[in-house]
């Protein structure tokens, strides 16, 4: 393994990304990009039209730049920070951005061909039906036709939980999908010098990731006895439980999954977990203990990926709820990107970004 510093850098060092600010799918996915290195810069509206409760703890290593995409000298300020970055994060609903900025899709990639625009939607963007649609991570995920191939509903017999929406929807096939196409549309920039539109959907990144399951259920005549398919969702040999007897139920019979699982349930029930783990850690067997993250052993200091030449910046140990005041870095990102200028304003109250001829920049950051 080489050991100097070039390649000891982050394999995203050097480019930038806007974030659009939003909840959730587009601050994970800029914070994934911000520990592979990028300098991830947020825009935020003005705190006057700020609306919502959302505190953004997803803000690790990013800044925040103030833009009031309402007023002309603001507008162009942003349109000046889209010359230099190399990726914009829109998580808005479809054409609300275009029409905050006065151009749409084609329009913007024209005027900054370098750039790697990503639209990151619930409902996919070119879904006639729900493209426009209000909802949360349950209706994108209902109307991919995934999701009875991938939820898991038990809740009865002594069933711990089932995985939440938010990982199911937002994490994995929202924001792990569109960074897929961020770092596509890049490797292809490398070569033709010119960026293009993502599109990323909870809708269809969930419709892609239930492959397996739902090929097993529309070709369940080619499926091997004993392979596993959708039906395991149902099996009580799959279930999580609370924490054999001599005789069991056969688990091949299916009319005694009902009792299988209520034996498994009150046998589980019947011990701690810790007299679990002195059974069955270390043994061939697949059972295994529900950790939560400040449990013994849990660790959560591991990056996304593991790189050998290029791993990505270390996870921090994180004292509270991380937040980013609106403007907070403005000037120094500012700078960073685009040197120093004299046409360029942060106003010292409402930390808006302006283009303003004649005046340097100046904070109170």
């Amino acid at each position: 393994m080489a050991n100097n510093e070039a390649t000891q850098k982050p394999p995203l060092t050097g480019l930038k990304v806007l974030e659009l600010a939003g909840t959730v799918i587009g601050p994970f996915t800029g914070m994934v990009l911000a520990d592979l290195g990028c300098d991830v810069v947020r825009i935020d509206p003005p705190s006057s039209k700020k609306n919502s409760p959302w505190i953004d703890s997803l803000c690790r290593r990013k800044s925040s730049v103030v833009v009031d995409f309402a007023s002309p000298s603001s507008l162009q300020a942003f349109f000046d920070l889209l010359t230099v970055a190399d990726i914009l994060i829109d998580p808005y609903r479809p054409g609300a951005f275009e029409r905050s900025i006065g151009m749409n899709a084609e329009e913007l990639c024209r005027q900054f061909p370098r750039l790697v625009y990503a639209r990151i939607n619930g409902f996919a963007h070119d879904d006639q039906t729900y493209s426009h649609a209000v909802g949360h991570e349950g209706n994108y995920i209902a109307v991919s036709g995934g999701l009875p191939s991938l939820q898991h509903m038990r809740g009865k017999n002594g069933v711990l939980f089932k995985p939440t929406t938010n990982y199911l929807a937002d994490f994995g096939p929202g924001s792990m999908a569109c960074i897929v196409g961020i770092l596509c549309a890049l490797m292809q920039r490398s070569v033709s010098g010119r960026g293009q539109v993502v599109d990323a959907s909870v809708q269809q990144g969930t419709a892609y990731m239930s492959i397996f399951p739902r090929q097993r259920r529309e070709h369940a005549e080619q499926a091997t006895t004993g392979e596993p398919s959708l039906d395991t969702d149902h099996a009580p040999y799959y279930d999580i439980y609370r924490l054999d007897p001599a005789v069991m139920p056969g688990r091949d019979d299916r009319s005694n999954w009902p009792a299988l699982r209520e034996v498994l349930g009150e046998k589980f029930a019947s011990e701690t977990q810790k007299h679990w783990r002195s059974v069955f850690d270390g043994a061939n067997a697949c059972v295994s203990p529900i950790l939560d993250f400040d449990d013994a052993g849990v660790d959560l200091g591991r990056p996304l990926v593991q790189l050998s030449e290029t791993p990505s910046l270390p996870i921090p140990k994180e004292h509270g709820i991380p937040s980013l005041g609106l403007g907070e870095g403005s000037a120094d990102a500012c700078r960073r990107w685009l040197g120093k200028r004299t046409d360029l304003v942060i106003d010292s109250s409402s930390f808006i970004l302006k283009k303003n001829n004649g005046r340097g920049l100046k904070s109170k950051l």
